[in-house]
Order: C-alpha cells, then structure tokens, then sequence
C-alpha cells in the first residue's frame, strides 16, 4: 500500500469515526439525560472516548503491517487483524474499568455509552481494516 493510500485511509478512518459519533451522541443526549440526569452527560463522552481510544488502538497492527513495502501474503496479514481485534477489545476493558473505578463519572450511563460507541466505531474499523488489506 503507498503512502498516500495509507494516509487517506487513516484521514477516512478519523472522519468516519467522528460523524459516526457525532450523530450517535446528537441521538442519545436527550434520553441520556433523561434517564440518567446531567452527571450523565460527562459519562456519554467519557464511554465515547474510551472507544475512541480503543478504536484508534486497534488500527496500529494494521496499520503497522502495511506500511512495509511490498504486497503481503494473507497469512501475514492474519496475524495484524486478529492483534486488532485483541488489541482493540483489550483496551475497551481497560479503559472502562479504570474510568469506573476512578469514581469520576456516573457507571451505569458510561459501560452503555462505551458499548453504542464500541459497536458503532466496529464499522469504521471494518471499513479500514478492509481499505488496508485490500480484501
């Protein structure tokens, strides 16, 4: 994959992302705080961000396994994409258990945020794992 490729699939990769949790947060402010009140609030963006984080974890074995020169075999990409798939869940956990244990934000409202975050960004991943692999 050339360099421009790979850098527009990264830009691609943040914008989508971005719309995709700018609407689900424009949908969700309003139950979200009725339901859970306005501490609430602090939580919806504290579960988006730990997916963001998760998200942009997740992409580094892909990205790292395309940026060398030449075309790989799909054996070697296999390994990138299920160290994606670890690497990405495996930072979701951390992240949401070390935000509920900081006592910061409101439990409930943030695990339900980090889940519609995390399924929601699912589907820009597989969009750039796809764009990088060239499956």
């Amino acid at each position: 994959m050339t360099d421009q490729r790979r850098d527009a699939a990264v830009r691609q990769l943040l914008i989508q992302g971005a719309g995709i949790l700018g609407i689900l947060m424009l949908l969700g402010y309003l139950p979200t705080v009725r339901l859970a009140g306005e501490g609430a609030v602090a939580a919806m963006l504290a579960g988006c961000t730990v997916s963001v984080l998760a998200s942009l974890a997740g992409a580094v074995p892909i990205w790292l396994a395309t940026s060398r020169p030449g075309d790989r075999p799909a054996q070697e990409l296999l390994p990138a994409m299920l160290g994606s798939i670890v690497l990405r869940i495996a930072a979701a956990l951390v992240l949401a258990v070390a935000a509920v244990l900081s006592g910061w934000f409101v439990t409930k409202p943030m695990l339900v945020w980090v889940a519609i975050s995390y399924i929601g960004l699912l589907v820009v991943d597989v969009r750039f794992a796809v764009a990088h692999l060239g499956a």
